[in-house]
């Protein structure tokens, strides 16, 4: 059975038209051919579209994420968080949502008690003694609410790999020495 294709009006077989529930046999209107001619030429319109739109507007777009940035620290924060551990190959058991809530209650270091500084971008550049950082309390490879902690950057980076119980043993020890 033939079915003309109202784009290019050529007469095909049934099978040259994608089914469609509602369609006249059970078939598209449009053939396959002339279907997918269709999507890539709106695919390439819509790509053309953005870009200009990303040019004219790149000022706007950048004012716009330093804004959101500078008022969502917090969130920002969490995504970059989630995102590197989920890169380096962590299992991330913990919303983004649930990771923003531990944050906004965790004003202060769990380890040494300084004030945690949620400032995304310092006047360097770099990451500030002060800055939180998600440490995992028993290092395993997964990212849930009851294994991780928010502490200081320099906390976590002294602590390292170290358990808890490893670290405090570490302090002592340093400690015990002076």
């Amino acid at each position: 059975m033939n079915k003309i294709c109202t784009k290019c009006k050529q007469s095909k077989d049934l099978s040259c038209f994608y089914n469609k529930k509602d369609g006249k046999n059970g078939v598209d209107s449009i053939c396959k051919q002339c279907r997918c001619s269709y999507a890539s030429s709106r695919k390439v319109e819509n790509i053309i579209a953005f870009k200009k739109w990303r040019t004219l507007h790149s000022e706007q777009h950048k004012i716009i994420q330093i804004n959101s940035r500078k008022n969502n620290p917090i969130r920002v924060w969490c995504n970059s968080t989630l995102y590197h551990h989920k890169k380096e190959g962590f299992n991330i058991c913990i919303t983004q949502e649930e990771l923003k809530h531990i944050a906004k209650e965790t004003l202060v270091c769990n380890i040494c008690g300084c004030v945690l500084n949620w400032t995304p971008y310092t006047s360097n550049g770099k990451t500030q003694q002060n800055s939180p950082s998600l440490d995992r309390i028993n290092n395993d490879t997964i990212i849930t609410k009851e294994n991780i902690q928010i502490i200081c950057h320099q906390c976590n980076r002294t602590k390292g790999e170290r358990t808890m119980e490893e670290f405090i043993n570490y302090c002592k020890m340093v400690v015990n020495k002076y």
